[in-house]
């Protein structure tokens, strides 16, 4: 069995400034939310592991150097956004490697790649969403975080004992 280390994925992140990972099981998600497209399920054991990416505030100074070493990244439509997809691209080829299965799904993704990211946030501790004004708030950062992106790993999560399963 491959194994993927939660710790290696939190540091390869929070170097480029999205620095709260949180575990999960894409069956956890799709039991939760079916009236939202599925998360794929990679792994063969029917627990396959998901990592929600969010960022406090510290993205915004590796996104300010990414920009200073960068300058025509500010040119794109998204500059946040292309930054945020690059560096969970890398972090992503870097743990794992080239040959596991992944998927990842961005907060910025519509249609058949949708995540119900707010509500996904509430479901697994990570913040209260307060649905009268549709906003999260995080228990340390309170509403200064932002949802990024759901990495899926085609890993067997199950002896990982602190996912949340459903």
């Amino acid at each position: 069995m491959e194994s993927v280390s939660i710790e290696l994925a939190l540091e390869r992140t929070c170097s480029h400034g999205l620095d709260i990972c949180v575990p999960f099981t894409a069956e956890f998600y799709n039991d939760h939310f079916g009236e939202h497209p599925p998360i794929p399920t990679l792994s063969s054991s029917g627990c396959t592991l998901s990592i929600l990416v969010a960022n406090n505030k510290n993205l915004w100074d590796h996104f300010k150097q990414h920009l200073i070493l960068n300058p025509s990244a500010i040119d794109v439509r998204n500059p946040l956004d292309d930054y945020v997809a690059s560096c969970i691209q890398a972090s992503l080829i870097n743990v794992v490697g080239l040959s596991t299965r992944t998927d990842v799904r961005f907060a910025f993704d519509k249609g058949d790649k949708f995540v119900a990211f707010q509500n996904l946030g509430q479901m697994i501790g990570e913040a209260f969403y307060n649905r009268s004004v549709f906003l999260c708030s995080h228990p340390v950062y309170g509403p200064w975080q932002a949802f990024r992106a759901v990495i899926t790993i085609g890993v067997d999560a199950s002896d990982v004992s602190w996912i949340l399963r459903s």
